[in-house]
């Protein structure tokens, strides 16, 4: 039987270079937020100030466990660069052994 984890996902500047991207990742993960992270570069098209506009970003897919979905979009949104950010979740089974992981590497919820 399959097990759930919170997938949380978030959009970042794509002028920032794979390092800035990385890094900002990576403390989200060394505060035990999240098990991982997996980033990737996308074009986004969206309205913004009445006119359609288009931009490079990166997309940023953070798996966690439920428990920590609401602590990890408070930190994402603290952390942004932009005004607005994209920040969606949801959840979604898994396989339990990377359930099991991805609840063992992350911090217990206070």
């Amino acid at each position: 039987m399959n097990k759930s984890i919170g997938v949380v996902k978030t959009t970042l500047p794509g002028e920032w270079n794979d390092l800035e991207c990385g890094s900002w990742c990576h403390d989200i993960i060394e505060k035990g937020l999240a098990a991982c992270s997996n980033r990737h570069k996308i074009t986004s098209i969206f309205k913004w100030e009445k006119s359609i506009q288009s931009t490079d970003e990166w997309q940023i897919d953070f798996k966690t466990p439920l428990t920590l979905v609401k602590k990890l979009i408070s930190i994402i949104n603290e952390a942004h660069p932009y005004d607005i950010p994209m920040i969606i979740s949801s959840s979604v089974d898994a396989e339990p052994p990377y359930v099991e992981w991805v609840e063992s590497v992350c911090t217990k919820p206070n």
